[in-house]
């Protein structure tokens, strides 16, 4: 495709398939793959891979960590015409780090650890009262209910929300997903069975596990490289982006 891939989702509405690139967003069309229309987010030489959520009503949300958008000290953006243009957007926290939509709720994480709703298609926010211990870095909405991923330590502390991000309570996960080797990351891919589905990223390797409760994970996929992203769609089929390149499914 000629970019580095980040991240892939399954658009809500429609069941395609949206892969996030460091120049824009590609969308899956007629089984093929093709550009969206595209305003440039990032500023000119920034590598920087915009994050994209798409809500029911067609309106698109977009994170540009680290600053790198086009506008200064501004790191999330949104569009009403399918990514041909772009308005900021200023959501009450400092800088925008992850987003998703549960229904007609888009939610937005912060780097101090904060998450934000808002039910009007980003038009107002409002802070939730989950308070991450460092920057909010993943969301994964399995039918309808969101959670996200804590680190604390060595140890990952899973959290969920039912009701669009008003209230959340902790998911206990199976033993063995802390490690002492560099544990960079870990998100749910999906929930399988009432088991959930998590990508670990650490040093020596990534891991696409089963977690049962209260019992040890089961490692289902060990990849060389890097485990960009995964995702579990609506007919049980889970997708898998690995080294920003890669695109495989699970049959």
């Amino acid at each position: 495709m000629g970019s580095i891939l980040a991240g892939i989702d399954v658009d809500p509405t429609q069941g395609r398939i949206l892969l996030e690139a460091n120049f824009g967003l590609i969308q899956q069309d007629d089984g093929g793959y093709a550009w969206s229309c595209h305003e440039v987010l990032t500023r000119s030489g920034s590598i920087a891979t915009p994050l994209y959520a798409r809500g029911p009503d067609g309106t698109l949300l977009s994170v540009v960590t680290e600053l790198q958008g086009r506008s200064e000290d501004v790191s999330l953006y949104v569009s009403v015409d399918a990514g041909c243009s772009w308005a900021d957007v200023d959501f009450g926290g400092t800088l925008a780090t992850e987003l998703a939509w549960v229904g007609d709720t888009a939610l937005v994480g912060a780097d101090d650890g904060r998450i934000f709703r808002s039910e009007d298609s980003g038009e107002t926010w409002t802070a939730t009262d989950l308070a991450l211990s460092h920057a909010v870095r993943a969301f994964s909405v399995q039918a309808g209910v969101v959670y996200t991923v804590e680190l604390v330590g060595f140890r990952a502390h899973v959290h969920k929300s039912e009701d669009g991000g008003l209230s959340w309570e902790s998911v206990e996960v199976g033993v063995g997903l802390w490690r002492n080797d560099g544990l960079e990351a870990v998100r749910v891919a999906g929930v399988v069975n009432g088991e959930l589905l998590l990508m670990i990223d650490a040093l020596g390797g990534d891991t696409l596990v089963r977690a049962p409760p209260r019992e040890a994970a089961i490692a289902v996929l060990e990849v060389g490289g890097d485990l960009v992203d995964a995702h579990l769609d609506a007919d049980g089929v889970l997708w898998v982006l690995e080294d920003g390149r890669s695109l495989h499914r699970s049959e």
